[in-house]
């Protein structure tokens, strides 16, 4: 990295604060804590670092052990304890003075430990004094409980479970005493002098286990040289001293003190940490093979942006950084620097992605740029992170500190273990997003928030609410405004802009399923929101609500973009305007619009539910649509509807509603009569058609067809009841046709009967039933769709409560063959009435010729005349009268398999309850059952005897 580079990337450099050395406390354990705190400083960044450099900082001082303390703390604390020449006070000093300093207070407690004239009082004395003038430091975390656990464990390892017991007895009584304040300081002294103890045989560069332990809880504890080694290095400095008091160069006193011991060991001290970094500065120089460690960190730190280094270099086969072979550097740090090199190139694969969305900004979308802009602020981030630490490699190499290491490559793997995870993060979803825009984009990122480590968590979070803007920018003025800003195609709602008006509401505006947000907004907040934009589209085009929109325009001033950046602002808005707006739409509905007015006059004109319209209609028309359909027109037809509204109670309904009513023909074809091509029709304009659609009025005109066959049929039978009962009458002079005029009376009832009961099922159980449930469906809507599907629902009841549903058309089909049988029957009795009408005038002619006779004196017939009436009257019996016999015969016995073919497949293959209960009220009299014939099962029986 260039010198130029450094500069316009490096900040200024951080050095790390050194608090002032302050003076022991009154207790020897008060004192220890608070001097090791104090002296102590960390060797990473300063605080004004990023935050992930910061907390990398902390795991550096775990693993790597703090620098040396500066040069200023170490002589005032040196001058504070060092004897006479030192600054101790002299034999002038106030009694006060003596007594509350360190080293007096020291002694004290060392005298009273092991006595005043023990033999290693002087060495206890010099080995608590280089304690306190140590950069020795506590951990972070003063939990005496913690420490507790230390020691118990370490007297669980020695195998000392008494100890450990005994030791926990104590612990608990030492809980007790109120008077003691620093109760962690007293055990971390002991268990430090316990360590201290048994580490005085180990090596100089090993710590103790427990050592170790109390380094993960804190700044690291630095393990000291014995007090043997401290002597045996000291030997050179009190032998020169001597000869200097025998010169008379100095002053000396009769009678050595312990403290002139410990100045010497101060100055032994320092020598000693001197020589370590030395040794591990060597150590580093022989694993690096010669090379200076400062260059490989430049090359690091190159690798991590993305460039070749000096040595350091990228390797396209490999599809990864490599260190150059030449470089002869010892397999743990070889593999260390290809750890470290791994982040260049997860970098470069984020660089790369952001470089190739920035190349066309206008053709992935707007989401894709949102996710490449927030990647490049997580790679702004992590350039400030590399500029921090290429300013700690330069601020190093400056001063050229050998005692001070600085930054090494051990201290950046633990500073870049964050930085690290991050940038793998990132990496990871360049690779699952790659090809993926809108909702599809931030559905794949936010998914990824529902991993258990927190780095990951907060990475995806901040991702996420990057990839949110635009997606908050387009549902505001979706939401307000009903228009799409969309250009891209990102957002989870659609416009199709060539639907028609009648279909506006259904086809218009639809959900994009692949860019559904599901985790960040559920299905049921997206179909309101796609409902919000609909119904403002609706009253802005078909209301004109000033009022409306004015209140929506307040509230669109009153919720800014940025204030959807909180869910809970997202869904009290939504539901706000979603009950608003879709309540009003339905009150336009209703009473501008009279929609349920409408639906009334469908019912009863369409499906014939003004009782009397349809009874005088029918009678109206009977005889013009029995003629052949070409010969009919719809101006006639019209004019016999308009005398049936006048002539019954429909004249009372509302004139909007008569005006719709009209008559209208269907496509004639060969053959067909009135029946096949008459039809009612009603009038429907916008915005009724979004829910009497044409499909809609398609099904209800295929309702009337039905019922109106069945009417069709009803009259019929009526009529021929009528004319059965005259028939008694007006041939009784003809005794040999009443048997089968018997027969068609028989028939005939059985056929009213079904037809009865198939007329009121349909009227009652069916039509109005379903239009109580729209009635209360309609009341407690709660938006149009709801009003739009209560419609279909209404209208498919209908529809399969009278078998045109698709799956029952077998049914149907029997149904069908039923009706046209009724048909069948009625031409059959008017032939025979015919036959026997024109029979009965034949005889009355023959007669009259015979009373004629007779008047003339003559016989009223011949012989040749009365064989001619015998001939006649044989013919009829035998033509006429025993065809239409044997016919009613026929057509009654398949009348009735045909019904219980039509009750057996109601109760086998309908679904509909009360369908199944039809067969029970066709045979409620057991009419069928009594004759051995079952159209129900028992249990169909008895469960329509329960409702």
């Amino acid at each position: 990295m260039s010198s130029a580079t450094r500069a316009s990337r490096t900040p200024p450099n951080h050095r790390p604060s050194q608090p002032p050395p302050q003076t022991a406390s009154t207790t020897l354990s008060a004192s220890l804590s608070s001097s090791r705190s104090q002296l102590s400083s960390t060797g990473g960044p300063s605080s004004s670092s990023s935050p992930m450099l910061r907390q990398s900082a902390t795991r550096s001082n775990a693993v790597s052990g703090s620098p040396p303390a500066g040069a200023r703390a170490q002589t005032q604390l040196a001058s504070t304890m060092s004897p006479t020449s030192s600054g101790v006070p002299n034999s002038s000093s106030s009694g006060a003075a003596k007594s509350d300093s360190a080293p007096s207070l020291v002694e004290h407690l060392c005298a009273t430990l092991v006595g005043p004239k023990a033999a290693d009082r002087p060495t206890l004395v010099q080995y608590a004094l280089r304690i306190l003038a140590s950069r020795i430091t506590a951990p972070t975390s003063q939990d005496e409980f913690f420490t507790a656990e230390i020691i118990k464990k370490r007297f669980t390892r020695q195998q000392r479970t008494d100890d450990a017991l005994r030791f926990a007895e104590l612990f608990q009584k030492l809980g007790t005493k109120s008077v003691i304040q620093n109760k962690w300081a007293i055990l971390y002294f002991l268990l430090s002098l316990s360590e201290e103890s048994a580490a005085r045989n180990a090596s100089l560069l090993h710590a103790s286990k427990d050592s170790i332990l109390l380094s993960t809880s804190g700044l690291p504890v630095v393990q000291l040289p014995s007090v043997d080694q401290i002597s045996s290095a000291l030997l050179p400095t009190v032998a020169s001293a001597s000869s200097l008091a025998g010169s008379g160069s100095i002053e000396t006193k009769a009678e050595s003190s312990p403290l002139d011991n410990m100045a010497l060991s101060q100055a032994s001290i320092d020598r000693i940490h001197a020589t370590r970094a030395i040794q591990a500065a060597e150590l580093r120089s022989t694993s690096l093979g010669g090379l200076d460690e400062q260059v490989l960190l430049h090359d690091v730190l190159f690798a991590f942006q993305g460039i070749d280094g000096q040595y350091i270099k990228w390797n396209a086969i490999l599809d990864r950084f490599t260190v150059d072979d030449r470089l002869a550097i010892a397999p743990p740090v070889h593999e260390l620097v290809l750890k470290l090199v791994d982040l260049g190139w997860l970098f470069s694969k984020v660089q790369e992605f952001v470089q190739q969305c920035s190349a066309a900004p206008g053709s992935q979308g707007l989401l894709v740029q949102a996710f490449a802009s927030a990647l490049h602020l997580e790679l702004t981030e992590f350039y400030r992170l590399v500029a921090l630490l290429d300013s700690h490699v330069g601020h190093q190499t400056t001063e050229g500190n050998s005692s001070s290491p600085g930054l090494t490559l051990r201290r950046l793997a633990v500073w870049t273990v964050d930085p690290m995870e991050r940038m793998r993060v990132l990496a990871a979803l360049v690779d699952m997003c790659r090809g993926l825009r809108g909702g599809a984009l931030v559905t794949r990122v936010h998914a990824l928030s529902a991993h258990g480590d927190p780095l990951v968590q907060r990475t995806v979070k901040k991702l996420t609410n990057q990839l949110m803007v635009p997606i908050r920018a387009m549902l505001h003025r979706w939401l307000f405004d009903g228009e799409l800003d969309d250009p891209h195609g990102e957002f989870f709602i659609c416009v199709r802009p060539n639907v028609p008006n009648d279909r506006m509401w259904h086809d218009r505006y639809a959900v994009r399923e692949a860019m559904m947000i599901e985790h960040v907004i559920p299905a049921t907040l997206v179909h309101q929101i796609l409902l919000i934009g609909k119904s403002i589209n609706f009253l802005r085009s078909r209301a004109h609500d000033r009022d409306v929109e004015e209140q929506i325009h307040a509230l669109k001033m009153a919720t800014p973009v940025s204030t959807f950046e909180d869910d809970a602002k997202v869904i009290a808005t939504t539901e706000a305007l979603y009950a608003q707006t879709s309540r009003r739409v339905i009150d336009v509905m209703l009473q501008r619009y009279h929609l349920l007015d409408h639906l009334s006059a469908i019912r009863k004109f369409l499906l014939l539910g003004q009782g009397d319209f349809a009874q005088h209609l029918m009678f109206l028309t009977h005889e013009e649509l029995a003629k052949p359909a070409a010969s009919l027109y719809v101006h006639n037809l019209a004019g016999i509807l308009e005398s049936a509204v006048r002539a019954t109670n429909a004249q009372y309904e509302p004139t909007a509603q008569l005006n719709r009513l009209g008559v209208k023909m269907l496509e004639v074809s060969p053959g067909d009569v009135g029946w096949d091509v008459f039809t009612l029709d009603y009038a429907i304009e916008h915005p009724l058609d979004l829910i009497l659609s044409p499909a809609a009025m398609s099904r209800y005109l295929q309702l009337f067809h039905f019922l109106w066959r069945l009417k069709r049929i009803d009259f019929s039978l009526s009529t021929l009841w009528k004319e059965l009962i005259v028939d008694f009458k007006q041939f009784k002079s003809m005794p040999e046709v009443m048997p089968v005029f018997q027969k068609f009376r028989v028939v005939a009832n059985e056929m009213i009967h079904f037809v009865r009961q198939l007329h009121y099922y349909l009227l009652y159980e069916i039509l109005e039933c379903s239009w109580g449930e729209l009635q209360r469906a309609i009341r407690q809507a709660r938006d149009f769709d709801q009003l739009i599907a209560a419609h279909d629902k209404f209208l498919n009841s209908i529809l399969a409560g009278a078998l045109l549903s698709g799956s029952s058309q077998v049914t149907l089909g029997k149904l069908r063959g039923l009706l046209d049988l009724v048909l069948d029957f009625q031409q059959l009795h008017a032939a025979l009435f015919q036959a026997a009408d024109d029979e009965l005038h034949r005889r009355a002619q023959s007669a009259e010729v015979a009373a004629a006779h007779t008047r003339e004196g003559r016989w009223g017939t011949t012989t040749a005349e009365a064989s001619s009436e015998a001939a006649h009257v044989a013919q009829f019996i035998q033509g006429p009268l025993e065809g239409a016999s044997d016919q009613v015969s026929i057509i009654g016995a398949t009348f009735k398999k045909l019904v219980i073919d039509f009750g057996v497949l109601l109760g086998a293959t309908e679904t509909n309850l009360p369908l199944k209960f039809l067969a029970v009220r066709i045979d409620f009299n057991e009419h069928y059952r009594r004759a051995g014939l079952q159209l129900y099962s028992d249990s169909a029986a008895a469960a329509s005897a329960s409702t």
